[in-house]
């Protein structure tokens, strides 16, 4: 089992001007899109060095359809899959336990669909042990159609309006943004710098970010 461990520091510069309104947020991607935010950290919680960990571990649900900056909306129980496993959503609407697919191959699962069209997502597990929508298909499944998820150890990180929790779908990220990269290695840091008011991400560590590594960082809202 995979362990992601991201590091996300804050210059001081940019500790003393981010808004009281923002959050920090981490997105993770399934098909190559980053659309649900997976975990924040209040702007009250950021400090030099904020941490966010998460395993490779994964469950299917149906849901409500997608709608920008709302949050999902899950119908049905959510089931724990692997890869090269399907799950099947049926006419009933409910989510069968997944079984291996020998046509299902790769690092992907899949999900097909019973039901009237639908849309369909996938939660991802924290180190804490908790669940939360990292994806949602932008459009309905049609009746009998396949839903293919091939997971990514990559994340969005950016700041984001505090009104915007975790779970929330987004279909556009706007402002100072990055995409960090977990596959090789399982691990990532990213730093967010520059002047006051005109911050922006960039990638690695800062040069004083030893003095902070033995120091607990906050821990993301999930």
């Amino acid at each position: 089992m995979v362990e992601c461990t991201l590091k996300v520091y804050i210059s001081d510069i940019q500790l003393e001007s981010i808004p009281e309104d923002y959050s920090l947020c981490v997105a993770r991607y399934i098909n190559d899109v980053p659309n649900v935010i997976w975990a924040v950290i209040e702007r009250e919680q950021i400090t030099f060095q904020n941490t966010f960990k998460w395993k490779d571990e994964y469950q299917v649900f149906a849901a409500d359809k997608f709608k920008d900056s709302t949050p999902v909306i899950i119908k049905s129980k959510s089931k724990t899959i692997t890869f090269g496993q399907t799950a099947t959503y049926s006419e009933q609407g409910v989510m069968s336990d997944p079984v291996h697919d020998e046509h299902v191959t790769g690092l992907r699962f899949r999900v097909h669909n019973e039901h009237a069209n639908t849309n369909l997502g996938v939660s991802g597990k924290g180190t804490d042990g908790k669940w939360t929508p990292i994806f949602i298909s932008h459009t309905r499944i049609i009746y009998r159609g396949d839903a293919d998820f091939t997971p990514l150890n990559k994340a969005m990180v950016f700041l984001a309006p505090k009104d915007l929790v975790a779970g929330t779908m987004l279909s556009y990220i706007p402002g100072p943004r990055i995409e960090a990269d977990l596959t090789n290695g399982q691990k990532a840091s990213v730093t967010f710098t520059g002047e006051a008011g005109k911050g922006d991400f960039v990638p690695g560590p800062p040069p004083d970010s030893n003095s902070a590594e033995t120091k607990p960082s906050p821990q993301p809202k999930q």
